[in-house]
């Protein structure tokens, strides 16, 4: 087994949710009709009392900045540090509404962002989070807070 198969069977907990508890969870949250929530969702399902998480999760598809805000305020309200109606509206107030946003968890809460636009460093550095860095491997900024 190899070090990934390892972290995963360590980290994830890998059943699957019945459609009827994530419908039901994403009604009450009032993101039924939210592009990318049910994946979301799976990814911090730990935190809704489901006994599924992906603790190395990014969403398969981009969503606009004000889908962005409004999933992760609803699905991640508060984590650690990360405040679920604060920090991504920062950071979609320093990319723009335009650019591609990756809801996505790395252990913790993480943002990737995909500018539509150039953005001045001191921009980014103003943004509240543990870690802010342009990542190579996926080509965009990424934002993580524990």
């Amino acid at each position: 087994m190899n070090i990934n198969q390892q972290l995963n069977k360590k980290y994830r907990v890998t059943a699957k949710p019945r459609k009827g508890d994530i419908d039901g969870i994403l009604n009450g949250l009032g993101v039924s009709d939210v592009p990318m929530s049910q994946e979301v969702l799976e990814a911090y399902g730990d935190s809704h009392g489901l006994d599924v998480r992906n603790l190395s999760f990014m969403s398969s598809k981009p969503v606009k900045g004000s889908v962005l805000i409004k999933l992760m305020a609803a699905i991640v309200p508060g984590y650690n540090d990360f405040e679920g109606s604060r920090h991504p509206k920062d950071v979609v107030e320093v990319f723009g509404e335009d650019s591609k946003y990756y809801p996505a968890r790395e252990g913790s809460v993480c943002i990737y962002v995909k500018p539509y636009r150039n953005v001045w460093l001191d921009k980014i550095e103003s943004i509240q989070a543990d870690e802010k860095m342009w990542d190579y491997k996926h080509g965009m900024f990424r934002f993580w807070w524990d």
